[in-house]
């Protein structure tokens, strides 16, 4: 019943838009938009104001200055599914906070206004960077996006933002690394840089070599725990016309990734990949996932130099790791 109700509707609308000419579509479509979004400007205009003011020190109001859309971003659905506006708003005053008090001012603004390097690897089969950055395309889902690519195209990206529990659905409210997207580039294109880059990568997929970037941002921050969105906590899983945008099957990724469920929306993550006995693995497989283990162990060295080159004197101090600071990325040749 409701299958036909909702077929009789699709029909009627596919009339009624062949009915009304193009020009009037397109001009009422932008009355529409501008219409809603106002309208939430002032329901919302008090939270909105409260955020503004959040971000009042000098470093934050150039990054809003440079990015006014960061204000409005408590008036649509953000971050994860059913999360109230007022939540919303602290959940970015957390993140940015955040990484005032952690990063240096340089590198705050230089990850939300363009990119950082942070690792480069030169393979025989190609380059593969990844790099940290505004969270382009990942506007309600993230701050930051996290981005593989391979020979200069993007091949993989997560979403992330510093958030607290709290406003996942969950208790605590110590600063977290939240992943509420993973995405790929280009259906046919993108599957083929995908698997040219797990190549260049010695069989780690670009998602998992992400993964393990995101891993090494929390422990430079100092993020006691990594959370990340599951299938049904995804911010449009919520929304009938939105869903289908949510191509990735996050659920299986992070049961591969050792993760753990802790809530219908939410998957809590190891600090650090866990690492697989050799001897668990069949013989013959055991030489290149050796390989695979020993690069995966370079990566980090090299992700964790360049973050601490970017990471506050003090907060370097609880920095496990003690390295040779480069000013930018490192570079590895493999």
């Amino acid at each position: 019943m409701s299958l036909t109700v909702e077929t009789n509707r699709d029909i009627m609308k596919h009339s009624v838009r062949r009915a009304v000419p193009r020009w009037l579509q397109f001009v009422w479509g932008h009355v529409r938009v501008w219409t809603k979004y106002h309208a939430r400007r002032i329901v919302f205009g008090r939270i909105v104001r409260k955020l503004e003011r959040g971000m009042s020190t000098p470093l934050l109001q150039r990054i809003l200055s440079a990015r006014p859309d960061i204000a409005d971003k408590p008036i649509r659905p953000y971050l994860t599914r059913r999360l109230r506006a007022s939540a919303r708003a602290d959940a970015i005053l957390t993140h940015y906070q955040t990484i005032e008090e952690r990063l240096s001012p340089a590198a705050v603004e230089q990850i939300h206004l363009s990119t950082v390097t942070l690792l480069q690897l030169n393979t025989e089969r190609g380059v593969v960077t990844i790099s940290l950055g505004a969270a382009a395309g990942f506007y309600r889902e993230s701050e930051w996006g996290l981005t593989l690519s391979f020979d200069g195209a993007p091949t993989a990206a997560m979403g992330l933002a510093i958030v607290k529990p709290q406003h996942l659905g969950l208790v605590g409210e110590t600063p977290c690394l939240w992943i509420g997207i993973m995405k790929g580039f280009s259906r046919d294109e993108g599957l083929d840089r995908a698997r040219s880059a797990t190549k260049a990568l010695r069989g780690l997929r670009p998602k998992a070599a992400l993964l393990l970037a995101a891993q090494e941002i929390a422990n430079a921050l100092r993020l006691e725990s990594i959370y990340a969105t599951s299938n049904e906590g995804h911010v449009f899983a919520g929304y009938q016309g939105l869903r289908k945008r949510i191509l990735a099957d996050y659920d299986q990724f992070w049961e591969e990734s050792q993760g753990e469920r802790m809530s219908r929306f939410v998957f809590r993550l190891p600090r650090t990949k866990p690492v697989r006995d050799l001897s668990t693995y069949p013989a013959n497989k055991r030489s290149q996932i050796r390989s695979r283990q020993a690069l995966e162990a370079e990566m980090t060295t090299a992700l964790s130099a360049t973050l601490r080159s970017l990471i506050t004197p003090d907060q370097r101090l609880g920095y496990d790791t003690i390295l040779v600071v480069s000013p930018r990325s490192v570079r590895l040749e493999i």
